[in-house]
């Protein structure tokens, strides 16, 4: 079952509103409202809850906290990889087949004592091992007496995602890399790739919201207007909108609160552009 129609499942069999769920999981701490609950419950804010928040949801609602959070981790992968676990609810019995498969034996025990980060951790791992030997993932879910379903996982890239970045410095000698991400080889082509953890509110004009992650193509130049990662003075690299004038260059943000910034051209280095932005919501 998808995310949100798991969502919507869960508020149905509550019977409770989303004012009330909402109420609910601020006494557990997490801070949500019914206005949020609602455009989730509606997919239209484009990304998944995070874990605490899905973990708290189910809670409230009775549901089963590790079917959201596996439901949410198969909407947020790129689509090649999204195909291939839409087909099962059952973490468990994925893992299971698949750990027997691979290296035989029981593996049912094992995945008992596994807790939900580490089934997922265990999933990025199979991914990983898939793409770094250019090999399909094998499903190990059977629909009826189909055969198991096979999906080229080459078709997507795994990215590291930067806390910051500084000009000068090359984007493959970086240490300082908090996460991975999985993008779609369309995107990024051959070109080399990195995440960027958005900080700050310069940008929430283009929805590009604080803590967020963006996608980014490492590239000298960009076409003026085109959201790019900047350093100015090899200072630390921020994102704004470009616009070439003469030998001058202008830094624009979107959000309405913030001056645009006019840079001689020779002291602003372009990193990056940014080709996809994926929401991170508290």
């Amino acid at each position: 079952m998808k995310y949100n129609d798991l969502l919507r499942e869960y508020i149905l069999n509550s019977g409770l509103s989303l004012g009330e769920i909402a109420r609910k999981m601020n006494e557990k701490g997490v801070k949500v409202d019914r206005s949020y609950l609602s455009k989730l419950k509606n997919g239209k804010v484009g990304y998944p809850a995070s874990e605490e928040v899905n973990k708290a949801f189910a809670e409230v609602t009775g549901g089963d906290p590790e079917k959201l959070i596996f439901a949410a981790f198969v909407e947020k992968s790129p689509h090649s990889i999204n195909k291939v676990f839409s087909k099962t609810e059952d973490l468990d019995e994925f893992l299971i087949k698949t750990i027997e498969k691979v290296q035989g034996g029981q593996a049912s025990e094992l995945v008992k004592l596994m807790d939900i980060n580490e089934r997922l951790e265990l999933i990025r791992v199979i991914i990983e091992d898939c793409i770094s030997n250019k090999r399909p993932l094998e499903t190990i879910i059977k629909e009826k007496e189909a055969p198991y379903v096979n999906d080229n996982v080459s078709q997507v890239v795994k990215v590291p995602v930067l806390e910051y970045i500084l000009a000068g410095h090359p984007i493959d000698r970086i240490e300082k890399v908090s996460d991975f991400e999985y993008v779609e080889r369309k995107y990024v082509k051959d070109k080399q790739a990195y995440a960027l953890r958005v900080k700050g509110e310069s940008m929430i004009g283009d929805n590009i919201m604080n803590g967020d992650i963006v996608i980014c193509i490492a590239q000298k130049e960009v076409t003026s207007n085109e959201i790019a990662v900047v350093a100015v003075n090899n200072e630390s690299a921020t994102l704004k909108r470009v616009k070439f004038q003469s030998d001058m260059c202008m830094l624009i943000p979107s959000n309405p609160q913030m001056q645009p910034m006019l840079e001689n051209a020779r002291n602003v280095e372009i990193l990056g552009k940014v080709v996809e932005v994926r929401r991170r919501f508290a």
